[in-house]
């Protein structure tokens, strides 16, 4: 699993949380989580911490804020203007093969003016195009790509929800693998079940 929040914010302020696990012990899956962000802290704080281990650095304005949040009293906050959390190439960010999930909850006061990043990982270095990555329409729905490999062009396979999330409320969102299909949850509800035909392949860079 993939347990991820706010790669990247690029238009408007977003709120992230990503769920509240307080007990590690005797979780089955926990050897499988790859990145796990609760966005806890003091309030202003810049530093994000990764219970999986890896280094998270901070960019543009990026911070901890006590104002509003799902579980634990904080959530990370992003304004919209160059502000993310990334950590560096990581083999076990590599959606290559095997089922994953990755998920979220997220909270916007107004629906973006174009596409804002919920994650990206780059495949391609020196470009922006993602090797997938998953945002917020203008129409409050989710597009999410996952990249070939292939080129510096984002090509691949593209998949948008059905429903739209709400502004000024938190969204659960989950992206489920399982075998060949993607499934999108929102809010623990089915958006769709797609057939994957192209898959994300291994790259060394960023997420």
């Amino acid at each position: 699993a993939l347990d991820v929040a706010a790669i990247k914010a690029q238009t408007d302020q977003i709120n992230f949380k990503t769920i509240s696990v307080t007990e590690y012990t005797g979780d089955q899956y926990w050897v499988n989580v790859s990145l796990l962000l609760h966005m806890n802290g003091s309030d202003l704080s810049t530093i994000f911490t990764d219970e999986a281990g890896h280094t998270v650095s901070v960019y543009g304005d990026a911070k901890i804020t006590t104002s509003n949040s799902k579980y634990g009293g904080s959530s990370g906050t992003f304004d919209g203007s160059g502000d993310y959390v990334g950590i560096t190439a990581d083999s076990s960010l590599n959606l290559v093969s095997g089922d994953w999930t990755i998920e979220t909850w997220i909270y916007i006061p107004a629906l973006p003016s174009s596409n804002m990043y919920i994650y990206d990982k780059d495949g391609v270095s020196g470009s922006s195009y993602p090797q997938y990555s998953s945002s917020i329409t203008a129409a409050g729905k989710i597009s999410t790509l996952l990249g070939n490999g292939n080129g510096v062009s984002p090509s691949g396979q593209n998949f948008l929800s059905n429903g739209t999330i709400s502004i000024n409320t938190w969204t659960h969102l989950a992206w489920v693998r399982s075998g060949n299909n993607l499934i999108l949850f929102i809010d623990g509800i089915q958006d769709y079940l797609a057939t994957i035909r192209s898959w994300a392949r291994k790259e060394k860079q960023t997420v």
